[in-house]
């Protein structure tokens, strides 16, 4: 008789498809808090991505055991449309390497999902997995891009996203609703606000009695970053011990430093690059701010929440990321001197209020625990 019992714990091979560097952004610390929170006898992962830029983060991965593959690079010189040949070619030959039982690829933008999900249907991989991560306000797709649609809907065997803007924009208004919504998962005892660290990192970077507020994300145009400089450049008129916290990097870094130069801020705007200690500096601030032109979710509001921070972020942001209620969205068109004045008037609060926010955002169903169980249910 066959063994029934050897189905149901043979380990599944799972290709993690993303479009980025490896680097600190949001998709690529999803994934990470994805692998964690599954048994590790029952997936075996493997990363294909653009690129490696973060090697400590790179490293972290390699301890939870996943394999990373970088995309070759295109060649130089090459035309659109060979590039995009080469890069298929490059995928297939991923897929092809072993027998993977899912795909995973995880981005809102619909021609990356539309191609991998088509070659990774065309290679024999059984299940196929879209996962919306971003979403456009107002997005209205050309013909084009209702094709990839169409290919993304039809080609791939579950569809999820991490909310509902999230789905309506990667499957449209006609299958949203197909879509398994789930939030994304952080560790959030990891990022429980400490008095002591706070301390520590305050003194060390001369943050002393000043009203520090904190920025994470990646060096891209979707950030906003210009907006946030000009905004804490009227915060600095008022308030003289105002500084402002850069985590991340990414390609428009210098073009940022440029500017914050061009103000004469550069006393007070920090740049602390990639980094894997976002939870101390989190610890450090006071005022959590993300005006973001458009955000899937933003795993970086599930952080700063859990830091026990008062947040100001764009209207572009999903209303599922709000857990606490000192969690305000204000619109990108009512301009940066009504963001300075807004983010001047937040009450800071004391170490005491802090201390306990993780739980609400663990309450909440936000833990990396209720990931796991999601995952575990997308790929069974």
């Amino acid at each position: 008789m066959r063994n029934l019992s050897e189905k149901t714990t043979k380990c599944k091979n799972i290709l993690l498809v993303s479009p980025y560097p490896v680097g600190r952004g949001g998709i690529e610390i999803f994934s990470l808090n994805l692998v964690r929170s599954v048994p590790k006898e029952k997936y075996k992962f493997v990363w294909y991505c653009h690129s490696i830029g973060d090697q400590s983060l790179a490293k972290e991965y390699e301890e939870e055991g996943v394999r990373i593959v970088e995309a070759a690079p295109p060649q130089d010189g090459a035309g659109r449309l060979k590039r995009v040949f080469c890069e298929a070619k490059d995928y297939c030959a991923v897929c092809k390497s072993e027998k993977f039982d899912i795909v995973h690829v995880q981005t809102g933008v619909r021609r990356f999902q539309a191609l991998h999900i088509l070659l990774a249907w065309f290679c024999g991989i059984p299940c196929r997995i879209a996962h919306g991560q971003s979403y456009v306000p107002n997005d209205n797709p050309n013909l084009k891009q209702r094709l990839y649609r169409y290919i993304i809907v039809h080609f791939s065997s579950k569809m999820a996203a991490c909310s509902s803007p999230a789905a309506r924009h990667l499957y449209g208004p006609r299958y949203m609703d197909c879509a398994m919504i789930f939030p994304n998962g952080i560790d959030t005892a990891h990022f429980a606000f400490s008095s002591e660290i706070r301390q520590s990192v305050r003194e060390s970077m001369g943050l002393t009695n000043m009203l520090v507020f904190a920025h994470v994300g990646r060096f891209k145009a979707v950030k906003n970053h210009p907006f946030l400089i000009e905004t804490f450049r009227l915060i600095a008129e008022k308030n003289d011990q105002a500084r402002l916290l850069l985590l991340g990097g990414g390609k428009r870094i210098e073009e940022i430093k440029d500017l914050v130069r061009s103000y004469g801020l550069s006393d007070k705007v920090i740049f602390t690059g990639s980094t894997a200690q976002v939870s101390e500096y989190l610890c450090a601030a006071d005022v959590f701010v993300l005006p973001s032109s458009y955000e899937g979710f933003g795993i970086v509001n599930l952080e700063a929440q859990a830091s026990g921070l008062p947040c100001i972020v764009s209207d572009k942001v999903p209303p599922d990321a709000k857990i606490a209620d000192d969690f305000k969205f204000l619109s990108l068109e009512a301009g940066p001197a009504f963001w300075a004045e807004q983010l001047l008037a937040v009450s800071t609060k004391p170490d005491a209020e802090r201390i306990n926010a993780w739980q609400k955002v663990r309450d909440g169903g936000f833990d990396i625990k209720d990931l796991g169980q999601h995952v575990t249910m997308l790929y069974d």
